[in-house]
């Protein structure tokens, strides 16, 4: 109960502009919250602890921005309302100062030291095995291993909380104590995608490759939300080192490894986050992370599993829409595209198989990889491209007729309808480009101009439809039979 009432003590900011007035007060309600983690099983004992920490951070942020915005040495002085309520000593946060030490010489711990204790200590009860190192050298880690696909839901909720912490602990370091700090935080970042990333031999559902836990999820956007915020001052070449080792420790796990066995897939979309988040310098920095991440994405290109393939399309439309580099790795693997297109359009064209849902969902992915590849092509080559996409939209269009357009099944007519939208999409976007494409070919504009007229009028057929049932389901006010006359009252 102590806890639950600190913590909404705390939703009330001059609670917790007085709290941060004293920091000592603050680590030692830490340590004891820390001591609470480590001593009972109760996990909704822990969340309480974890959800309290989570509003001390809330408070110390406050006090952070109260500090920053105090203008008094410039002569803009506060109200002496607002002087009366703010206290006259607050945390300015910027721990660790210019050495990035979160623990001084005497043994003295910060606010942020000691939330990353407790942090670490909640997710190592839950998942012991994050530390790779204490599996190692303890052999009875091994026995308290849970694998992430059985932690129940109250657990899974505990380490989602306890990450979303761990990623607030650099907000309150100076510059050079985030420089300290984040190697443990990406250690147990990457540790979270590892082990959500593991396969569980002794599950019921196998076929799951790719598949995110709310775990994985949690971990990758936290990643996510790192990388994508680099610093702009001294700190930034250690900054840009610790990431690009966490991005070559994210694509070292894509290798085969007899003792582990991963779900590459979600290892892949970790290494994607860093692609399409990290600075260019990052990714392209090291070379043999390159041609890891190159191998990663065309081996899932060449997946048979439907789910993986839909992900990795995906992918490589961020990555290649991504300005400053995407064109690398257009070059790299903008052809290896084309045999998945071939593969799905004979299918399309096949007249002993039918395509289903994810054949279609496949089609779409990768019209819309043709359409980014438009997009970012020189001038010299963007009119092949653009041939390329509007040859495959024509050659997916279905019915030409009223004929064959009751023929095809709802797929086909959903496949039609999407093929029909792009091509409209692409004659706005590149006009010049695509009448040229459609000048060339007789054949292709002969069947383009069939479809449109078929297009052109199912819809007028299904305006005068709507007219015609708005019709009928609108009242007709009817005469009335009894007539004024019949009681003398033409003569009044």
């Amino acid at each position: 109960m102590s806890v639950k009432s600190l913590t909404r003590l705390l939703s009330c900011e001059w609670c917790q502009m007085h709290l941060m007035s004293d920091v000592p007060a603050v680590i030692e309600i830490l340590y004891v919250l820390h001591r609470s983690v480590l001593t009972r099983d109760c996990l909704a004992t822990q969340l309480q602890c974890i959800e309290c920490v989570g509003s001390i951070i809330d408070a110390a942020q406050l006090s952070m921005r109260i500090c920053a915005s105090r203008d008094i040495s410039n002569g803009n002085l506060e109200s002496a309302d607002s002087l009366r309520k703010i206290p006259n000593v607050l945390f300015g946060g910027a721990e660790g100062g210019v050495d990035g030490q979160i623990i001084n010489k005497d043994g003295v711990k910060t606010i942020s030291y000691a939330v990353l204790e407790l942090a670490v200590c909640a997710i190592f009860k839950q998942m012991p095995q994050i530390n790779s190192a204490q599996l190692k050298t303890n052999s009875l880690a091994a026995l308290h291993l849970r694998k992430v696909g059985r932690l129940p839901a109250e657990s899974t909720h505990l380490v989602i909380k306890s990450m979303q912490i761990l990623v607030q602990i650099p907000s309150l370091c100076s510059p050079q104590a985030k420089v300290t700090v984040l190697p443990v935080i990406m250690y147990l970042l990457i540790g979270f995608v590892r082990e959500s990333a593991r396969l569980d031999e002794g599950s019921i559902q196998t076929d799951r490759a790719g598949h995110l836990s709310a775990i994985a999820a949690a971990a990758i956007q936290s990643i996510r939300n790192i990388v994508s915020q680099p610093p702009d001052d001294e700190t930034a070449t250690s900054w840009k080192t610790i990431m690009r080792n966490a991005f070559y420790s994210v694509l070292n796990m894509s290798e085969d490894n007899d003792r582990i066995h991963l779900d590459k897939c979600i290892i892949m979309l970790a290494a994607v986050v860093f692609t399409t988040s990290a600075p260019v310098d990052i990714v392209l920095g090291h070379q043999e992370s390159f041609n890891k991440l190159i191998v990663l994405l065309k081996r899932h290109l060449h997946s048979d599993n439907v789910g993986v393939l839909m992900k990795t399309l995906q992918s490589l439309t961020s990555i290649f829409g991504r300005k400053g580099f995407g064109g690398i790795f257009v070059k790299y693997l903008g052809k290896e595209i084309m045999p998945v297109v071939k593969q799905y359009t004979l299918k399309v064209d096949s007249e002993n198989e039918k395509i289903n849902e994810s054949d279609l969902s496949i089609l779409q992915e990768c019209v819309k990889v043709i359409e980014v590849l438009a997009l970012n092509a020189k001038d010299g080559k963007r009119i092949q491209v653009i041939s390329l996409l509007v040859q495959l939209l024509v050659r997916l269009l279905r019915a030409t007729s009223h004929t064959e357009w009751r023929k095809v099944g709802p797929i086909e007519k959903k496949l039609h309808e999407m093929a029909i939208g792009r091509l409209n999409a692409a004659a706005s976007v590149w006009p010049t480009e695509f009448k040229k494409v459609i000048e060339w070919n007789h054949e292709l504009k002969t069947r383009l101009e069939s479809a449109l007229l078929l297009q052109s009028t199912r819809h007028a057929h299904q305006i005068s439809m709507a007219k015609t049932q708005d019709a009928k389901t609108t009242p007709v006010v009817q005469q009335p039979r009894i007539r004024l006359t019949m009681f003398g009252a033409e003569n009044a």
